[in-house]
């Protein structure tokens, strides 16, 4: 009888000891599962507040742009010396027009090509990627009235070279128009005159050359 009690304590140690066991090995794997659930989480809240910081990085630089390129128009604006009759003068304002010269100049995140054209009625920019070539052609507004108006003062038709430029995307031209002052912005995003650089589509820098200030009439 003793001995019964004893073979049976003994298997019922071993019993408990292959429990205890498997829930050392539960614990243990709960425990590894736990804590790889937990460096998923992390890495996942890491990511998101790396895109969001990224996200956050590109629209306060927008942002920063626009309010750069909004006062680089104030500027020019409050730099015309024009007398207000030229404004409304029809024969002025065909003078204007036909002797339209572009400026070049850099801004915040590009260049701004900047061209008086008061009374302007329509305007189309246009990327000629192959030659690296902004068009740019403009038409005024033209009263019955006057009699002064040609096709060459009426219109404004050029072509901006831009040399040592690897390639040149739509996406990067855009332009603003201000009916008070009369002057019409045609922005280049990533270039800069001089020392000009461009991130590319591998993301490397690379410098270019100067741009041609050079405006092509293509009107006689």
């Amino acid at each position: 009888m003793a001995e019964d009690c004893s073979l049976a304590k003994e298997y019922q140690d071993l019993i408990d000891q292959e429990e205890m066991s498997s829930m050392a090995k539960l614990e243990e794997s709960d425990r590894e599962a736990a804590e790889k659930l937990q460096m998923r989480e992390e890495r996942s809240e890491k990511n998101a507040k790396y895109c969001l910081n990224k996200t956050d990085a590109r629209l306060a630089r927008r942002l920063m742009r626009q309010s750069k390129r909004e006062e680089h128009r104030r500027t020019k604006r409050l730099s015309l010396k024009l007398p207000e009759a030229a404004y409304s003068d029809l024969e002025a304002i065909g003078d204007l027009w036909r002797g339209a010269e572009a400026e070049v100049e850099n801004v915040e995140g590009g260049i701004c090509l900047s061209v008086l054209l008061p009374h302007l009625r329509d305007v189309r920019v246009r990327v000629v990627r192959e030659q690296h070539v902004v068009e740019v052609e403009a038409r005024r507004m033209v009263l019955r009235s006057d009699v002064h108006a040609t096709e060459d003062s009426s219109t404004y038709l050029a072509e901006f070279q831009l040399e040592g430029v690897s390639t040149l995307e739509e996406a990067q031209v855009s332009y603003d128009y201000s009916s008070e002052s009369g002057m019409l912005h045609v922005y280049v995003d990533n270039l800069q005159l001089g020392t000009m650089m461009m991130r590319n589509s591998s993301t490397a820098l690379q410098v270019l050359r100067s741009i041609s200030k050079s405006i092509h009439r293509l009107l006689a």
